[in-house]
């Protein structure tokens, strides 16, 4: 199964702590945003990992930065300068509004 499929898997509030944590926020900070207890947040990333098979934050925002970007899995990650867009591309504007 393509890693690229497996995102297609994940809940909708996986997707939400999925595209915040793409963008380099610890997960205090994507509690904070999603109104969740760090707990919860580190019980969403353990099934998103599970589910892409990726074992941390880096590999699963090189895994989305390719989806986006339709790249294979051996090409050269991208730079991340704009996350925020790169997670509204691959979860279809479900990047939860900032306060």
């Amino acid at each position: 199964m393509s890693r690229y499929f497996a995102i297609g898997w994940l809940t909708r509030r996986e997707q939400e702590v999925a595209s915040l944590v793409i963008t380099g926020l610890s997960n205090k900070q994507v509690g904070r945003e999603l109104d969740l207890e760090e707990g919860t947040v580190k019980a969403h990333l353990s099934n998103i990992y599970r589910k892409t098979g990726v074992k941390n934050r880096t590999a699963l925002a090189s895994m989305i930065i390719r989806a986006a970007s339709r790249q294979p899995d051996d090409a050269p990650v991208c730079s991340l300068n704009e996350p925020v867009a790169l997670a509204e591309q691959m979860f279809g504007g479900l990047y939860p509004s900032r306060h």
